[in-house]
């Protein structure tokens, strides 16, 4: 009678252990859904590494055309011609600028009672010159006095100049470092090469390196 009570009793046992283990597994569905949840958690690690794989590439993408755009080509003998290319038109573009500037008025006002002009009187004369800057001889010509020239063309030529020698010396570097020239230091180099032809306007028939310099 024992041995039988205790062959039921396991008998039991083991069919309680594989209705457990088939209510974990019903049908296969649970274990499916587990198998699939599994897998999507792979997945989305998966998506995450690629993706930020991905957007290292991209920043590392980007940076590297940042850098190539900075660096200029620059090839045979433009390399050296080309930091100076508009060195003049540039400063003499900024020096009509502030010629016009309310920076200048205070050291306007003097050089108009010495020469003898008016503010309209110079503006005028700016306003037409400014835009002809292309290069030396159109600069040259703001500076350079001709025996043709009127009083008043004189006068504005002279106060032209003497404001140029000022903006040169006081506001010049502030103007390179903080302005949109590209080559900064060459700009420096030169801003007293371009004082010395302003000075003597005779002499302003080159200012490349290329050339035997004042």
């Amino acid at each position: 009678m024992r041995f039988l009570k205790t062959k039921i009793k396991m008998a039991k046992q083991a069919y309680d252990k594989k209705l457990t283990k088939e209510s974990l597994f019903d049908g296969g569905h649970d274990k499916e859904y587990l198998t699939h949840t599994i897998k999507s958690e792979e997945e989305k690690e998966q998506d995450h590494s690629i993706k930020t794989k991905e957007k290292k590439a991209s920043r590392k993408s980007k940076r590297q055309t940042r850098i190539r755009k900075a660096i200029p080509k620059q090839t045979g003998n433009n390399c050296n011609l080309r930091p100076t290319k508009n060195v003049v038109i540039n400063f003499g573009k900024a020096i009509a600028s502030f010629a016009t500037s309310r920076l200048a008025l205070p050291y306007l006002d003097s050089l108009f009672h010495k020469e003898l002009i008016t503010l309209e009187d110079f503006n005028d004369f700016i306003g037409d010159a400014k835009n002809k800057i292309g290069g030396i001889e159109s600069f040259r010509s703001l500076l350079l006095i001709l025996k043709d020239d009127s009083s008043k063309i004189i006068a504005c030529k002279k106060v032209f100049a003497m404001i140029a020698e000022i903006f040169i010396k006081y506001f010049s570097i502030n103007w390179i470092i903080h302005g949109r020239v590209t080559h900064k230091l060459t700009y420096l180099k030169y801003r007293f090469k371009i004082l010395r032809r302003i000075q003597n306007p005779e002499m302003f028939t080159y200012i490349s390196e290329g050339r035997k310099n004042k």
